[in-house]
């Protein structure tokens, strides 16, 4: 009885971590920790207590950050707003690409009007 009532706790959910860490070592894919923390938003040492479960609940931005990116690469054969947003956050974040990011922004306005 006392094994089973430790098991109901918060945070003790062995299933529970399992599955939370499945979940953000499949989003990763073939990240690194460091560069996959970056895109969700949290550090790699953080990510890697959440892999390892050593913190079982990380917080719902980081959880539905994940999802994300696993529907995204289970469904590659179609590319949504979303995912565009989110490859441009990814890999044209930062002041030095701002040039990049307007050019693909007035290119996107042109094809919105043609349509």
């Amino acid at each position: 009885m006392k094994q089973q009532e430790t098991n109901l706790r918060p945070g003790k959910n062995q299933s529970t971590q399992f599955s939370v860490s499945t979940l953000i070592r499949s989003a990763r894919g073939t990240h690194t920790q460091e560069g996959f923390a970056k895109l969700i938003g949290t550090t790699q040492p953080l990510l890697c207590k959440y892999e390892t479960g050593k913190i079982p609940n990380p917080p719902a931005k980081i959880i539905v950050a994940c999802l994300q990116y696993v529907h995204d690469r289970n469904n590659s054969t179609e590319i949504t707003i979303g995912f565009i947003q989110r490859r441009m956050r990814e890999v044209l974040s930062g002041p030095e690409r701002a040039d990049v990011r307007r050019v693909i922004s007035e290119l996107l306005d042109c094809l919105e009007l043609s349509r």
